[in-house]
């Protein structure tokens, strides 16, 4: 699968999980229960979920900068930058989600942690998987 398939993809898988967490609302409220807050991950931008996702695909390997940057969707804006975008990403995200979200390898690039992969799967809407 192409990166651009794969980011389609998971933009595709996206919208049906929110779709879906959106039905599931509806009935929280229609049976008279409290529906919860929205889980941390929904607050990402388009180029923070598409970060995620990348990182969720390569589990339990690394990205470096210049492979995220190729992969993630492509913005005029964010061409211009391209090498110094990876690490503002990555800094906005783990501001979201917290620091241990996402690992630096020195010399590999970026991975997610094993605390984050493990609890995505134990969550009721996770993030879009690969």
């Amino acid at each position: 699968m192409r990166a651009s398939e794969l980011v389609a993809a998971q933009a595709e898988e996206i919208a049906s999980l929110k779709s879906y967490c959106a039905v599931l609302k509806g009935a929280l409220t229609t049976a008279g229960l409290e529906v919860p807050s929205p889980p941390p991950w929904t607050f990402l931008t388009e180029q923070e979920g598409a970060l995620l996702g990348l990182l969720k695909a390569a589990y339990p390997g690394a990205l470096s900068k210049v492979a995220i940057e190729e992969l993630l969707p492509s913005r005029d804006w964010v061409r211009e930058r391209a090498l110094t975008i990876v690490p503002v990403l990555v800094h906005k995200v783990r501001r979201k989600l917290g620091e241990d979200i996402i690992e630096t390898r020195r010399d590999r690039g970026y991975r997610l942690s094993d605390a984050a992969v493990r609890s995505w799967s134990e969550a009721s809407c996770p993030p879009a998987s690969s």
